[in-house]
């Protein structure tokens, strides 16, 4: 997270963007697939970004540069959330309310 203060008086917004990989294993031979494994329910599984967090990613991030670049001309300010894991909690596991790996 982030925050951008402008140099006008103004309220704050707040931007937000997802940013982790899915638990979903890509086709082997790819030159760009992930590699990146992770655990999931006990099982060890595959990540790949595969449902746009890595441009949601990177337009916050332009976003953030380009409104850095107005600083003199912003009013108010503005919070840059970048949010792992929104698909579902990394504490809960779905259904049965277990911490996952216990």
């Amino acid at each position: 997270m982030g925050i951008l203060k402008g140099s006008k008086p103004g309220k704050m917004v707040a931007l937000r963007a997802d940013m982790d990989a899915l638990p979903v294993t890509e086709p082997a031979g790819l030159p760009f697939a992930s590699k990146g494994t992770t655990q999931q329910h006990g099982a060890t599984v595959g990540l790949m970004h595969a449902c746009g967090h890595d441009t949601h990613t990177a337009m916050l991030m332009a976003t953030a540069e380009v409104l850095s670049s107005l600083k003199a001309d912003l009013p108010g300010s503005v919070m840059f959330i970048f949010q792992p894991a929104e698909e579902g909690s990394s504490v809960v596991q779905p259904g049965n309310s277990q911490k996952l790996g216990s």
